[in-house]
């Protein structure tokens, strides 16, 4: 059996997320790992290739809350999805499912990735005529987590839980190598499978989940709170870059419930009530609170 991952992607960011960045795809990158190894196919190179198979759990104790621990999820991604997209950032060619899969199983392995599945015989048989071809071959036969380079094994949710942290950090820092200002790591949680172009910024309190894709050189830029729940000094830092953004020519929308911000931040100020624009004002030294209260009510 051959399959693939999922074909639909999400594109957007978290409303308390903005992005120095227009939205980009991944597809192409995605085609040219496709027709990479097509032409190596064609011209027979399949020397140092790789073939991870993963055992698939058969019994029903390893089950928790009705899933196994493969697809447990860390930072609302599957433990297998992670598996997965760091052996084929390793360079891993092909995957061999050992046992019975579905289609959550099949789910968490890249789009256009080389999937066969099987009983041990079948993989036995394979992994016979892969090695006489000159592939590499790797088996996982428990669960295991990746960090950084290595591959972690767990047996419980309690061992998978103390994990966690460790791989809520390795996800910061690959962001912050590849040019992601994260404001406050601490309170950022980004889902491993969200791909962030160089330049963005990350606010504190962000979550970010799913396949969701930022790019570079965004022009509009809409702020939900951006300042809800940090300290004074956060707060000022963002002010800062704001106004920067501003002066470099970006459009910003500000959605605030802070009444000082909205007259310190805005050139222009509307308010809703009811979903009707109710008022609208320009900067101006005499405008103040009350009178922006009189339209509010």
């Amino acid at each position: 059996m051959e399959a693939g991952g999922r074909n639909s992607r999400k594109i957007g960011a978290s409303p308390l997320v903005f992005a120095l960045c227009d939205v980009y795809n991944s597809g192409n990158r995605k085609k040219r790992q496709r027709d990479r190894w097509k032409i190596e196919d064609e011209r027979g190179l399949t020397m140092n290739r790789t073939c991870v198979a993963i055992y698939l759990p058969t019994d029903e104790k390893e089950n928790y809350h009705g899933k196994p621990l493969i697809l447990q999820n860390v930072m609302f991604c599957p433990v297998l999805t992670w598996c997965t997209r760091a052996w084929a950032a390793r360079g891993v060619q092909r995957f061999f499912l050992v046992g019975e899969c579905s289609e959550a199983i099949l789910s968490c392995f890249p789009e256009g990735a080389d999937i066969r599945q099987g009983t041990e015989a079948d993989w036995r048989a394979h992994a016979k005529e892969l090695m006489d071809e000159g592939w590499r071959i790797e088996e996982s036969k428990e669960p295991v987590m990746p960090l950084g380079n290595l591959m972690i094994s767990f047996h419980s949710m309690t061992e998978l839980n103390q994990l966690q942290v460790a791989c809520h950090d390795s996800v910061i820092t690959q962001l912050q190598s590849r040019g992601v200002r994260v404001m406050d790591p601490n309170t950022a949680y980004i889902d491993p499978r969200v791909e962030v172009g160089e330049g963005t910024i990350i606010l504190p309190n962000t979550i970010l989940r799913g396949e969701t894709v930022i790019g570079r050189d965004c022009e509009i830029l809409v702020l939900d709170c951006p300042t809800r729940g940090v300290d004074i000094g956060v707060k000022a830092a963002m002010y800062q870059l704001i106004y920067q953004m501003k002066k470099a020519g970006k459009t910003i929308i500000m959605i605030s419930e802070e009444l000082p911000e909205l007259l310190g931040m805005s050139d222009r100020l509307l308010i809703l009530k009811d979903g009707v624009a109710s008022g609208e004002f320009s900067r101006s030294e005499d405008l103040d609170e009350n009178t922006i209260i009189e339209v509010m009510i």
